[in-house]
């Protein structure tokens, strides 16, 4: 049909055309008809093979169709399988979770009996452990048992033989003065049995040896004279110390002079430890000066006729009291050199406590001259530990450059001064003095010594030249050494330095017009606290950190140019105590309880404007003890804990008049004082808490 269209349609258009020429010839037309044939049978034979193709198609698609049922089926029988399948897995899900479950269950219980099985192990171990104990426990204890049996026979016979001599035991109350102060003889009560053991005398009714079972007793009251070494008011007692149990001190019991005394606070514990200058006529003696205590032994110097006046050591007995070398062998007046020099300096004793390496040592100043050698050293610092060979010098500040014009020519060289060290203070294995160096020209400046090296350097030269810097009041305070120094243009002010040039700094300039002089440097609270005088406040009551701005005026206690003057700043329990001076109620005890609290008056012991004196101030046991006058008891020894209800009199020493304490020192729980009661001359007098009674036995 398709054919026969397109036949007719071709024979249409080519009528059409025929039509339209009109004038065209008939061959023309024929070849057309030629050509229009020949692509008609073209056109049928491409129509046949589209005919074909078609039908194979079809074919094809009917083929396709069959196999996409037959695909059909079987995806429907997969899915089916599928359905079946997860049927099976959801089944087999359900099954390995309750499976899961089990084996989780069964861990469980697996790991509760293996740990108890450990613990069990352990249990068992430790029974047994413990039964080897108790096994050598019982083993202790069988013989603890057969001890204790031995032990029984013993007593059952010592109780028999005391049942014999229950008939022979005496108490006998007698007198104990030699073991008491001399202002306080006590009683003793003896219990023992008088049966003549040791040296006593069987049954004569009196305790001897040792015959005493129990001693009950002792010095009674808490306060009095120790002892009176001379009769009359002759003895006048000085610079006592107190070292390893006993007090030191200087005393004339006339006979000997002024010579070297020790007590134990006792009568009979009262002695002379040496007559240093047994061989002095009457009008020369030892002349003992201040003494020092180190942990076990005790320094001072004296004079004797031949090696004139030398550094000494005593270790507490008469034997152990000697000269420690004699380095003053030299005239005076030495050729044509004048040698001013009264002896030696102390100027500290180290405790282990200070510097274990240097324990038992003491710092001095001292000048080396000797004729026969034709040394003449000067006065420097030295240290000693109280050997001969133990003594060295540390520092020499002034080299010897100055020859010596002898009977045999000049000799090289000499120092006829030194540098005269002054107020040293040890930081570390470090001492720090000020010195002259008169060589260098330099005045006198701050220095430091090594003591393992003795190598001396002077630390810097503040007021530079020729002029001092006047270094006073030295005081270690947190790895550096505070003082008082004058630069040439501040005044004298407070300075610190940690040992170095660069370290050695102005701390602050108090007094802009003049100077600060700062003084009483003391620590308290972790911080420095100190006395200066400011140009519109005087002299009050100063605080630093080290730095300039953490240094400032704690208080103008008394308000004016004129200042409170504040002295003797010393902490005890806690509390910083100083004597401070106002117009109410002159110069009294203030307190500081605090950084950053205002100090407080703590009483006006002499009520109204006249000054108690208040001064010499000590710490011991939390209380501070000092010495002031009321207006009614005299100059006597009081005692506070920083506040007016405990201040009170603490010692009438003497009850008609002053007493005038003049040294303190503690040994033990007891405060001890030299004071004249007005009759028996400056002696030596107890302060104690509780009264001395105790009870002993043999």
């Amino acid at each position: 049909m398709k054919t026969r269209a397109i036949v007719f349609s071709l024979i249409m258009i080519l009528v059409s055309v025929a039509g339209c020429t009109g004038g065209q010839d008939e061959v023309s037309l024929n070849e057309q008809i030629d050509d229009l044939e020949d692509e008609l049978s073209n056109l049928t034979a491409l129509n046949e093979n589209l005919q074909n193709t078609i039908n194979q198609a079809n074919s094809n698609a009917s083929d396709l169709s069959a196999v996409l049922d037959g695909a059909n089926s079987e995806l429907e029988l997969l899915r089916e399988a599928i359905e079946g399948l997860n049927s099976e897995k959801a089944a087999l899900f359900n099954q390995s979770t309750a499976l899961n479950m089990s084996i989780h269950d069964l861990t469980t219980q697996l790991i509760s009996s293996e740990n108890n099985t450990t613990g069990l192990m352990e249990l068992l171990e430790a029974n047994e452990a413990e039964l080897e104990v108790l096994n050598s426990e019982i083993a202790v204890l069988n013989s603890e048992i057969t001890q204790a049996l031995a032990e029984i026979s013993s007593l059952e016979e010592t109780i028999s033989a005391l049942q014999g001599a229950l008939g022979n035991i005496v108490t006998e109350v007698i007198p104990k003065i030699s073991s008491c102060p001399l202002d306080n003889p006590g009683t003793e009560l003896l219990i023992g049995i008088d049966d003549g053991s040791g040296i006593g005398e069987p049954d004569d009714g009196r305790l001897g040896g040792r015959e005493v079972l129990t001693r009950f007793g002792g010095c009674p009251g808490n306060q009095g004279m120790v002892a009176d070494l001379a009769a009359g008011s002759g003895s006048t007692v000085s610079n006592i110390v107190s070292m390893g149990g006993n007090l030191y001190f200087v005393a004339d019991d006339g006979v000997h002079g002024r010579e070297l005394w020790k007590s134990d606070g006792t009568v009979g514990g009262t002695e002379m430890l040496k007559d240093v200058c047994e061989d002095c006529p009457f009008f020369l003696e030892s002349d003992i000066g201040q003494i020092f205590a180190s942990d076990t032994k005790i320094f001072f110097v004296a004079t004797t006729m031949d090696e004139g006046r030398e550094l000494w050591v005593s270790d507490g007995t008469e034997q152990g009291t000697n000269m420690v070398i004699d380095l003053f062998q030299i005239p005076n007046q030495y050729y044509d050199v004048t040698i001013s020099y009264d002896g030696p300096e102390i100027f500290f004793a180290i405790t282990k406590d200070q510097n274990p390496s240097f324990a038992d040592f003491v710092v001095f100043s001292a000048f080396k001259g000797s004729a026969p050698q034709n040394t003449v050293l000067g006065e420097e610092l030295w240290i000693s530990d109280g050997t001969a060979s133990g003594t060295y010098m540390i520092s020499d500040v002034n080299p010897q450059t100055i020859s010596i014009q002898t009977d045999t020519g000049p000799i090289c060289c000499y120092d006829s001064v030194g540098g005269k060290p002054m107020e040293p203070v040890m930081m570390g294995d470090e001492i720090f003095f000020t010195a002259e160096n008169r060589v260098a020209n330099l005045g006198r400046e701050l220095y430091k010594t090594n003591l393992i090296t003795s190598e001396s350097t002077i630390v810097r030269d503040i007021n530079f030249g020729e002029l001092s810097s006047g270094v006073t009041g030295l005081r270690v305070f947190d790895n550096r050494v505070y003082f008082s120094a004058d630069s040439g243009n501040t005044g004298a002010e407070l300075w610190a330095t940690n040992g170095s040039f660069n370290g050695t700094v102005l701390v602050a300039d108090i007094a802009t017009e003049g100077s600060s002089s700062p003084r009483n440097l003391t620590v308290f609270d972790g911080l420095m606290y100190f006395s200066a005088s400011e140009d519109g406040s005087g002299r009050e009551l100063w605080v630093t950190n080290g730095s300039y701005w953490g240094t400032g005026l704690v208080s103008d206690i008394r308000p004016g140019t004129f200042g409170s003057s504040p002295r003797d700043l010393t902490v005890a329990g806690g509390t910083l105590f100083f004597t401070a001076l106002v117009n109410e109620t002159g110069r009294e005890l203030w307190s500081l309880q605090a950084t950053g609290i205002e100090p407080e008056l703590v009483r006006d012991i002499r009520v109204g404007t006249e000054t108690s004196g208040a001064n010499r101030l000590l710490s011991h046991n939390g209380n501070l003890y000092f010495v002031a006058d009321d207006g009614a008891n005299g100059t006597e020894v009081w005692r506070s804990s920083g506040s007016q209800d405990s201040t009170e009199l603490a010692f009438d020493i003497n009850p008609t008049g002053s007493s005038h304490p003049s040294e303190f020192t503690v040994l033990g729980e007891k405060i001890y004082v030299l004071a004249d009661d007005g009759s028996r001359g400056v002696e030596i007098w107890f302060l104690a808490e509780n009264e001395d009674i105790h009870l002993s036995s043999n």
